[in-house]
């Protein structure tokens, strides 16, 4: 249950960033306001790492949050290769960062497998 609060309170953070981001006059922003959306981001990030660390209670647990892991890489790996794929077609250039954060994503997909394959 805790995890549940902690999950929701760092949504509700997500939401009023980009709350805060989407209401704002598209002027370019003062670096009040670039910092304090970089130390918030930043919270949010260390924050949505630590979620889950806790040690499990049973083997249903650790079930779910596997479940949960698995669906949030495939929901990550579908929407950065669908803002690769708009970026192509609207703007005809390749995001290198988008880019950049699918390859790391797989690349230690597959640097796990191969590590949890050799430990057994």
């Amino acid at each position: 249950m805790r995890i549940i609060i902690y999950y929701l309170l760092l949504l509700v953070l997500l939401g009023l960033i980009g709350g805060y981001t989407a209401s704002a006059v598209h002027d370019p922003m003062s670096m009040t306001q670039i910092v304090s959306i970089v130390g918030v981001l930043a919270l949010y990030s260390v924050g949505i790492s630590l979620v889950g660390e806790i040690k499990s209670g049973d083997e249903r647990d650790m079930a779910h949050r596997f479940t949960a892991s698995r669906h949030a890489f495939i929901a990550g790996v579908a929407t950065l290769s669908l803002g690769l794929l708009y970026d192509l077609i609207q703007n005809h250039q390749l995001n290198n960062w988008l880019l950049a954060v699918l390859i790391v994503m797989n690349l230690t997909k597959i640097v796990s497998l191969i590590w949890q394959d050799y430990k057994k």
